[in-house]
């Protein structure tokens, strides 16, 4: 298999036809626009935090700045290998959360007093367990497996690597991840449970050393992601639309087009940690953990058929199907609780859009 063929696109259509490669070419676009706005948002969140006690002017502002200068990076090609790129901010960012870790057990342990947190509305109590949920889907999304995807891809072109790809790296990812979650859920968990995602962590701890260094370290990731997370979706478009590979002028208007509507859905929603949620703990997670196995077992029951020598499925890759599917279940049933206990108690931090009120549409 060689271009479009080894894309998880283009297999998914292999083995399912045009209703697979529909549903995968919806879902990629939609987690690119979702992820473009989360980590623009993201991005303007830590530099918000960052120069917090510098500036004079509103977070309204930041996402725009981060528009103006971001936007004439993403008129070129972007990198034909993620790994790398994926690699270095997951590193960062894995990096900056072990250190809010370690201030978590340093709460837990009676070494740090417990942090002052800035939040100025309260919100109705179900034991934590949403801020849990929540903080899960948001771990997800932030230690995002965009850089297991390509190693996961190849390997679906040659299945006998398949499931030690899938399980190195989605294993990795869960361990980091939960090592991560667990202790910021006992330590925060006030805080978590009322706004969640980059803000709830970051304002539960005071102001001071911890905090600017893991604001510069999550920087790294998301300016690194931000780049190139709509590469997908414009690369769908353009080759819907026949816009050329090279650097020409349809390009231009089309991903500024695109970033444009990105964002104004940030200037309108100026806070989005149930939607990143819902993004990471379904739709991404989905992508990465659940289609992968089923696009895989579709297309060895095919080889199998039409060669009865070939082996079956084997008891490893059935073994990955009967552990990561009832995960994946697991961990949507928990966000869509989260989300839905949040809204019905009003704990969505939703107030004006940026271009109502600068000034108290960010509080």
């Amino acid at each position: 298999m060689s271009g479009l063929q080894t894309t998880l696109l283009g297999i998914s259509g292999e083995a399912y036809g045009q209703i697979g490669k529909r549903v995968i070419s919806f879902t990629i676009g939609l987690i690119s626009l979702a992820s473009t706005c989360t980590f623009l948002l993201g991005v303007s969140e830590l530099m918000f935090s960052i120069i917090y006690p510098y500036q004079t002017f509103s977070f309204c502002y930041w996402p725009l700045i981060i528009f103006l200068i971001v936007c004439p990076l993403l008129w070129f090609s972007g990198p034909k290998e993620l790994w790398e790129v994926g690699a270095v901010g997951t590193f960062a960012t894995f990096l900056g959360s072990y250190i809010m870790a370690i201030k978590a057990f340093g709460v837990l342990g009676g070494v740090s007093n417990r942090p002052l947190t800035i939040i100025t509305h309260s919100a109705a109590s179900d034991g934590g367990w949403s801020g849990f949920f929540g903080l899960v889907g948001s771990s997800f999304f932030l230690t995002g497996p965009h850089y297991i995807m390509p190693t996961i891809q190849r390997d679906m072109a040659e299945p006998q690597y398949f499931t030690k790809a899938i399980v190195r790296g989605m294993g990795i990812q869960m361990l980091a991840m939960f090592i991560l979650v667990i202790p910021i859920w006992l330590a925060f968990s006030g805080p978590l449970a009322e706004i969640g995602y980059v803000e709830s962590v970051l304002n539960a701890v005071q102001a001071g050393p911890v905090r600017t260094v893991v604001s510069v370290l999550l920087l790294f990731h998301f300016v690194a992601v931000l780049v190139m997370s709509n590469n997908p979706l414009f690369q769908e478009l353009e080759h819907k639309f026949d816009i050329p590979h090279a650097f020409n002028w349809k390009r231009i208007v089309l991903r500024t087009c695109i970033f444009l509507l990105e964002f104004f859905i940030v200037e309108t929603f100026p806070h989005f940690a149930i939607v990143t949620s819902l993004t990471g703990g379904i739709f991404l997670a989905g992508l990465s953990m659940v289609a992968p196995i089923f696009i895989h077992l579709k297309l060895r029951m095919m080889e199998t058929a039409d060669d009865p020598d070939e082996a079956g499925i084997s008891m490893p890759d059935k073994l990955v199907c009967i552990l990561s599917v009832p995960a994946y279940l697991l961990m949507v049933a928990g966000v869509i609780y989260y989300a839905n206990f949040n809204i019905h108690n009003g704990v969505t931090v939703l107030t004006v859009p940026c271009y109502v009120n600068a000034t108290a549409a960010h509080v």
